[in-house]
């Protein structure tokens, strides 16, 4: 680690689109979190008419307490993998102003220490987090129903593109990063099967 350089953690669409300059990448995970696909997106994957879904991470703690009567999906730890970027001192403010656009739809930005396989600290890297409260942040939809968010994440699109893809982008980069994921993995399997069933209706 450098003076001069920071350190951002992706844990959604930065993993496969960052969309800004970094002199590294390493794959790192966040304690204390679940991935959940519990936040709307009016202004990427969805409409105003037809908010889309996107991932937030939630606190372990408060997903217990907003969620206390759990699926076999939610037995998936607390820790959530990603990508830790490292950015540039001369790329800093340009990322950062970037990023706060791109994730304006409910997220904030944090500091969180980051760690690697063996539970080595590696940094404190900046992660957008949405916050739980529907006071701050109006975009925060969760606990949803599994099943409902596939539906939803099937019909959706929005000036990013097909929410499918989101999802289907999401899951084909943990499975390149050799990583397990059984929330997103379940949610991409009837997201599917519902596509599927689409197409042999019509």
């Amino acid at each position: 680690m450098t003076q001069d350089s920071i350190y951002i953690f992706g844990y959604g669409s930065l993993i496969w689109r960052p969309g800004f300059p970094y002199s590294r990448r390493f794959n790192a995970y966040v304690k204390g979190f679940k991935r959940r696909f519990w936040q709307q997106s009016r202004d990427h994957r969805g409409t105003d008419e037809h908010p889309g879904r996107v991932v937030t991470i939630v606190p372990t703690a408060e997903f217990d307490t907003l969620q206390p009567k759990k699926e076999p999906h939610d037995e998936d730890g607390d820790i959530v993998w990603g990508v830790v970027y490292q950015v540039e001192d001369k790329d800093v403010k340009k990322c950062l102003d970037d990023l706060d656009i791109r994730e304006i739809g409910g997220y904030h930005r944090t500091g969180i220490p980051v760690y690697t396989e063996g539970d080595i600290l590696a940094c404190e890297a900046t992660l957008y987090v949405g916050s739980v409260s529907s006071l701050i942040n109006t975009e925060f939809i969760g606990p949803e129903d599994i099943d409902k968010t596939a539906t939803i994440i099937s019909r959706s699109v929005g000036p990013s593109g097909p929410n499918p893809e989101y999802l289907k982008r999401l899951a084909d980069s943990l499975r390149s990063m050799s990583l397990h994921d059984t929330y997103i993995f379940e949610l991409e399997k009837l997201v599917n099967k519902q596509n599927h069933n689409s197409l042999v209706q019509h």
